[in-house]
């Protein structure tokens, strides 16, 4: 009997989908919840989305501004702003103007592409722990967990 040998493939390499700008704000949210340091306050001033005429009115008589970064940090009396933008994402003049108001007095602020540039920068701010240390911080949790129960 004869074998035919065939010649092996590699599958396909299937691209991950995209993430939109919200996915990404949601699960940067989702790594704060978890991995913020202690002491960081952290909040997003829903500023978007469609609003009639009437309602952008109001909203804006009561301060709203165009521009405010997506997310704002505070933490050891340092303010930090983050703007999400997808890989293709590009900043609008208002949001420019804001952050340069911003740093004049003082904030810190960056722009990220996509969600691993947005973990990148919150861990070189110093908010996030590491994901080693908040692994072992968990399995120190679940040690002292086990011992209780």
């Amino acid at each position: 009997m004869r074998f035919r040998t065939r010649k092996l493939t590699k599958a396909p390499k299937v691209p991950l989908p995209k993430l939109t700008e919200a996915q990404i704000q949601k699960t940067l949210l989702d790594h704060l919840h978890h991995r913020a340091k202690p002491g960081v306050v952290y909040w997003h001033t829903p500023n978007g989305g469609v609003r009639d005429r009437i309602t952008g009115r109001q909203l804006k008589d009561q301060g709203v501004v165009s521009g405010v970064p997506d997310l704002l940090l505070f933490f050891r009396g340092q303010l930090y702003g983050l703007e999400l933008k997808t890989e293709k994402g590009r900043l609008q003049p208002t949001q420019v103007k804001f952050q340069a108001a911003l740093a004049k007095q003082g904030a810190i602020l960056a722009t990220a592409y996509g969600l691993d540039e947005a973990l990148k920068i919150l861990l070189g701010w110093g908010v996030l722990v590491t994901a080693a240390m908040f692994e072992a911080l968990a399995a120190k949790n679940f040690e002292s967990e086990v011992k209780q129960g």
